[in-house]
């Protein structure tokens, strides 16, 4: 099962999936990592159906459900719920915690759902934050450990808000600070044909630099890649490498090379890994 969930994993979440390559956890805890992320990205999913915020609605209950069940030792018939399955049994992965992740992306229905960047930044820790914070506890980190790749998961929350911008207008929905998109006159249409990037210029260096200061954080707090638990704070030098681009291109968020994967991630990776810091 391990292959078919990495493979799909690099399918809907190709910078998660390279944390893992290069930095594989021990053979038993591989599987329910992978399923982890991929239970975020099914999360997701969930908010980007195109039918409304009901059948949107649904579909998190579904899963919600279906957690549920999984901790009670009977999950159903999905590759990611029975890869969890043992973890939320033995309370290695906290219920509370994977419930809470479903009731944020209820939050992402909202017509406007963050006021300004403070909301916006609150978002991107309770859910990219506790996501990395999570693995790192699957994985065995200590409280100090989790607490650094929550910082983590925060920076590369953040980074991903703003590279997906038009893509979410695209799906009818403005997950960007809404004070900042009123001052920079920007609409949906803008929004989807990435235009207006120079208007939304201030913003993306505020959003840069909060999630650069989420980095300082989590490497005060681990400066050296804790060997087999590594692949969360692997996302680290996966920000740094948007944090370069988007300033490269002006601070524009739709810069190709800022909404783009670059090429070679994997290598970079390896070579990151290789120095042994975060």
């Amino acid at each position: 099962m391990v292959l078919q969930l990495a493979g799909e994993l690099r399918r809907v979440d190709p910078d998660r999936c390279l944390t893992v390559l290069a930095a594989p956890p021990p053979p038993q805890l591989a599987q329910p990592l992978l399923a982890l992320y991929l239970l975020n990205a099914e999360l997701a999913r969930c908010t980007e159906v195109k039918q409304g915020p009901l059948l949107a609605t649904l579909k998190l209950k579904w899963w919600h459900d279906a957690l549920d069940e999984a901790a009670a030792g009977r999950p159903r018939e999905q590759p990611v719920l029975q890869a969890l399955a043992a973890p939320l049994a033995e309370r290695r992965l906290p219920m509370v915690a994977l419930q809470s992740l479903i009731e944020l992306r209820l939050t992402e229905l909202e017509e406007r759902p963050f006021a300004d960047l403070e909301a916006m930044a609150r978002h991107a820790s309770a859910s990219g934050g506790r996501l990395n914070g999570l693995a790192a506890r699957l994985l065995g980190g200590g409280d100090g450990e989790i607490a650094a790749a929550e910082h983590v998961g925060t920076a590369f929350a953040l980074i991903g808000l703003l590279r997906a911008a038009g893509h979410h207008a695209a799906l009818g929905r403005q997950l960007l600070p809404a004070d900042a998109l009123d001052r920079a006159q920007a609409t949906f249409q803008s929004l989807r044909e990435g235009r207006d990037g120079a208007a939304l210029a201030p913003l993306a260096r505020m959003i840069a630099a909060r999630a650069a200061a989420e980095l300082v954080a989590a490497r005060r707090r681990q400066p050296r890649l804790p060997g087999r638990r590594a692949a969360p704070f692997l996302l680290a030098p996966l920000v740094d490498g948007y944090l370069r681009r988007l300033a490269n291109g002006g601070f524009d968020p739709f810069t190709p090379g800022f909404v783009r994967r670059a090429p070679g991630g994997a290598w970079r990776l390896l070579a990151h890994r290789l120095k042994g810091r975060t």
